[in-house]
């Protein structure tokens, strides 16, 4: 017998939030920031060692710093960054700096300039992507150029055959375990794109499983508003509040908003101002 979407959708979801780290920073490259009481570390950077819940800080090992410091300190969460915004290069032009799509979609250097092939998820920059796959449609065939990568077919000037490649495509590539086409098929299914449906519970489920596989953060933060918001599931704000922490210390401003307001209203976590004033001044 079937089970129930619904009780499908948990099993994932509860997988999901087991797999998925609490602590994402635990083996990262940090960079230390807005601390008042030793502001000489800001500005430092180090790894994060692990994560010590009786102190509720991570222990992060500095590099040896111009002024000799170096050893291990315990830092809050929200005195904590990734070292560097993910960036990656195009690998057509090569000169191209380009914000990750896993990233947390910050402002910045390359920002709104990737694109990500559909067929075989390669983020290219968007002159490359118009240049190479959007150029040289053949009209008699009705067809655009296969992709450099993986010569599948990009796309096809008829509305129907070209929605309808893009959801098998998508499809192929979240079933073969890709995180972003994970994501982006938690989007399609969220607003009804490429000739899906709109379903909420889908579109959870995926977005759990990009955030499981990948560490999306984006994914993260859209788990944690379905929680919130009850979209496919039950509202459950403790859940939420999970979520959002696992985002807004990879830097989603989003989550760090979220999990600021979730301390100041006491919703999902205990009711705390210190903590909320912290992550909202972040």
């Amino acid at each position: 017998p079937y089970l129930p979407v619904s009780l499908m959708l948990e099993q994932v979801l509860a997988t999901a939030e087991e797999a998925t780290p609490r602590h994402p920073l635990v083996g990262r490259r940090v960079r230390v920031h807005g601390l008042s009481g030793s502001a000489e570390l800001n500005g430092q950077r180090g790894t994060a060692v692990r994560y010590a819940p009786e102190r509720e800080r991570y222990e992060v090992r500095l590099d040896d710093g111009q002024d000799g410091k170096s050893g291990t300190v315990g830092v809050r969460d929200v005195n904590l960054s990734p070292e560097e915004d993910p960036m990656v290069t195009c690998p057509i032009c090569m000169d191209v700096r380009l914000t990750d799509p896993l990233g947390p979609a910050r402002k910045g250097p390359g920002e709104g300039s990737a694109t990500v092939t559909l067929c075989c998820g390669k983020v290219v920059c968007k002159e490359c992507h118009d240049k190479y796959m959007l150029g040289g449609m053949d009209r008699e065939a009705q067809t655009f150029p296969p992709c450099p990568f993986c010569r599948e077919p990009t796309g096809y000037m008829d509305e129907h055959a070209d929605k309808r490649l893009e959801r098998d495509l998508l499809k192929r590539r979240a079933t073969h375990g890709d995180p972003l086409a994970m994501y982006n098929l938690s989007g399609s299914f969220d607003k009804g794109h490429h000739g899906l449906p709109v379903d909420y519970q889908a579109s959870l489920a995926w977005a759990a499983l990009a955030a499981m596989v990948g560490s999306h953060v984006r994914a993260m933060n859209n788990v944690g508003f379905a929680l919130k918001e009850g979209e496919g599931i039950p509202a459950d704000a403790r859940r939420a509040a999970r979520w959002f922490a696992r985002g807004a210390v990879l830097g989603h401003i989003s989550c760090v908003w979220a999990l600021g307001k979730a301390y100041a209203d006491g919703a999902g976590v205990a009711r705390d101002f210190a903590a909320a004033r912290r992550w909202l001044k972040r």
